[in-house]
């Protein structure tokens, strides 16, 4: 990011206490969920159809996904760093949940 990026965040970091962060966090978390179903929706995934095309639906949903990894960044001052090493082990797991002939936690091989 760029100073004068920076310097905004830095400012909206010293003005709001970590509460504030944690229900926006919270509130734009929520967001995303509705973006999501949203999604669902306008892409015919669903019986429940909506005046909203599928181009605005997810457009909303990037909106709402940047909203949140803003309020993440403000939180932890980091993103690539951290959400990588979290993500590390839950995409191994998420795999071998559906069946990924890969090897399991004491390195035996799993079968599904």
């Amino acid at each position: 990011m760029d100073e004068e990026y920076m310097e905004y965040i830095s400012y909206v970091g010293k003005i709001i206490d970590k509460r504030t962060k944690l229900e926006q966090l919270a509130e734009e978390a929520a967001e995303l969920s509705k973006a999501c179903l949203k999604l669902i929706r306008a892409s015919g995934f669903s019986n429940n159809v909506t005046p909203v095309d599928r181009e605005e639906a997810l457009r909303n949903l990037r909106e709402e996904f940047a909203d949140v990894n803003m309020c993440y960044y403000l939180l932890f001052r980091s993103y690539e760093t951290r959400q990588s090493i979290i993500m590390r082990p839950k995409w191994k797991r998420w795999a071998l949940r559906l069946g990924y002939p890969g090897k399991g936690k004491e390195g035996e091989e799993q079968n599904g």
